[in-house]
């Protein structure tokens, strides 16, 4: 599977539809420079988590 920039933002938008303002805050978190390596991969792992079950599916990711 081919994932492009477009793919991933509409991934990122997906994410933040209708989330509240505290939640929103919390999700720009991940991109602080201050903010762990945890907090970065749990925002990366639910980018990928679409379906939301808690398991990401094998794919390749290739640069576009």
């Amino acid at each position: 599977m081919k994932l492009g920039k477009e793919d991933n933002l509409k991934r990122l938008l997906k994410m933040v539809d209708g989330i509240n303002f505290k939640d929103f805050v919390a999700f720009l978190s991940a991109f602080s420079a201050k903010a762990t390596a945890q907090h970065k991969i749990e925002l990366i792992f639910k980018v990928y988590d679409s379906d939301r079950n808690g398991k990401v599916l094998s794919m390749i990711y290739w640069k576009s």
